[in-house]
């Protein structure tokens, strides 16, 4: 059975894609790096235990994670991605309402603005995939990931994944699905923009990728029509 590495940027329907690897896997053969004491539970596990687990990963900066995997070259590598200023929404949602949260207490006198300047929140999808606030070298980093998706397409890249680990046809359904927050008024949003410039230029061009899991098949059902590929 193929194993796999999950990179799970925060509100990017990650949860979902635990729950297939949980099916697939077992849950006990799936370790998800959640918090910071599962980071430094992951870091001090013998390599035997990382090397027999079906599947890993979880938050945290890309480059820091890799230190502690070892040779993940035959992994199934994918990540999930979302519209930046939606996921800012959503994190700040989740954030105010989740009491266990270690950011709870800090964020409630926060509007939202505020919660999307803040540093360590910034252009996050960028920063994890690459330490810096770079929309360029992030969509160079595409290529160490085997598939993707925007969240939107989600549903694909669960079918795409069960096929490859298990070659199985099982739908799973969405966790962790909150209910749409009312609409941001259009300064708001420019403003959460704004605080986001790298993701959100990532995004734009992000929008234009493919990933390897799609390229052949894009390729030769359309010659005459170029996808960009990386």
């Amino acid at each position: 059975m193929q194993k796999s590495f999950f990179l799970h940027i925060p509100k990017c329907a990650g949860m979902s894609v635990w729950t297939t690897l949980w099916d697939i896997h077992g849950f006990n053969n799936v370790f998800q790096i959640g918090t910071h004491q599962q980071f430094d539970e992951f870091k001090t596990m013998p390599m035997a235990r990382k090397d027999a687990l079906g599947a890993f990963g979880g938050h945290g900066f890309l480059n820091e994670i890799l230190q502690y995997t070892g040779d993940i070259s035959d992994r199934y590598k994918f990540t999930t991605f979302r519209d930046p200023v939606d996921r800012v929404v959503s994190e700040y949602h989740f954030t105010r309402s989740c009491e266990k949260h270690f950011r709870y207490d800090e964020i409630q006198t926060m509007d939202i603005v505020e919660f999307a300047e803040l540093p360590d929140l910034r252009n996050l999808q960028t920063r994890l995939l690459t330490g810096a606030e770079d929309p360029d070298a992030a969509i160079e980093m595409l290529g160490f990931f085997d598939d993707w998706c925007l969240m939107e397409n989600l549903d694909q890249l669960l079918a795409r994944l069960r096929r490859k680990i298990d070659g199985s046809e099982a739908d799973t359904p969405h966790a962790n699905k909150a209910k749409r927050p009312a609409l941001l008024d259009s300064n708001v949003r420019e403003k959460i923009a704004a605080a986001n410039e790298a993701d959100i230029a990532f995004f734009e061009k992000l929008k234009r990728c493919r990933p390897k899991s799609q390229r052949r098949r894009l390729w030769f059902g359309s010659l005459l029509s170029p996808t960009r590929f990386l």
